[in-house]
C-alpha cells in the first residue's frame, strides 16, 4: 500500500474516534474539545512512542505525526507551556529521543490523567464500548505509522507499549470507576 493511502486510512479512523467523542460528550452535554484534546495528545505521544522504537526519525514520520492531529498539535501545546518554539521537524535532531519522551509525557500527565478518568467515568455510563473502540483506534493510527517508513525489525514490540502503559491506565482506571 503507498504511503498516502496509509496515511488517508489513518485519517479517516481518526476522525471516527472524533465523531465517536463528540457522540460522547453531546450524549453528556460535556465539551467535546477537552474530550478531544486529551485524546490528541495520547494518540501522539503513542505515535512518538512508535516511531522512535527503531531509534531513528524520518521525514515521512515526522510528516505524519505533525498532520494526523487537526486542532491539538503536540507541540504547538508543547511550545506554549515550555515557552520556545517547537516544531515537529526539530524531531530529527534529538540525540536521545526516550528522555525527550520521558520529558514530554510528565509535562502533559495532567492533561492525560483528565481525559482517562473522563472518558472511562462516560464510557461507564453508555452501552456502547467506546473505550474498546479507542483503543482499536489507536492501534490502527500506530500500525500505520509503523508500515509508512517500512517495518523494521525493533517495531515488533511496538505493540506492547500501549498494551503495558497507556491501555492499562485505561483499563486500570475503568475498574476504578466502576467499583
Amino acid at each position: 500500500m503507498n504511503k498516502q493511502k496509509i496515511f488517508t486510512n489513518a485519517s479517516y479512523e481518526y476522525m471516527q474516534e472524533v465523531m465517536d467523542l463528540n457522540e460522547v460528550a453531546r450524549f453528556y452535554n460535556m465539551d467535546s474539545k477537552e474530550l478531544i484534546k486529551g485524546y490528541d495528545i495520547i494518540l501522539q505521544l503513542c505515535l512518538m512512542h512508535m516511531v522512535i522504537l527503531d531509534e531513528k526519525i524520518n521525514d515521512v514520520e515526522v510528516e505524519f505525526l505533525s498532520l494526523i492531529v487537526k486542532d491539538n498539535d503536540l507541540m504547538e501545546m508543547l511550545s506554549k507551556k515550555a515557552g520556545n518554539n517547537i516544531k515537529w521537524n526539530m524531531l530529527n535532531k534529538i540525540d536521545r529521543y526516550k528522555e525527550f519522551l520521558d520529558s514530554i509525557e510528565n509535562i502533559f500527565m495532567p492533561d492525560i490523567t483528565k481525559f482517562i478518568v473522563s472518558f472511562t467515568s462516560l464510557d461507564n455510563k453508555t452501552t456502547e464500548d467506546y473505550l474498546n473502540r479507542l483503543k482499536g483506534n489507536i492501534y490502527y493510527i500506530c500500525q500505520a505509522i509503523l508500515e509508512i517508513d517500512g517495518f523494521d525489525p525493533k517495531e515488533k514490540v511496538a505493540f506492547n507499549y500501549l498494551n503495558e502503559t497507556i491501555f492499562k491506565k485505561l483499563d486500570d482506571i475503568k475498574i476504578k470507576v466502576t467499583q
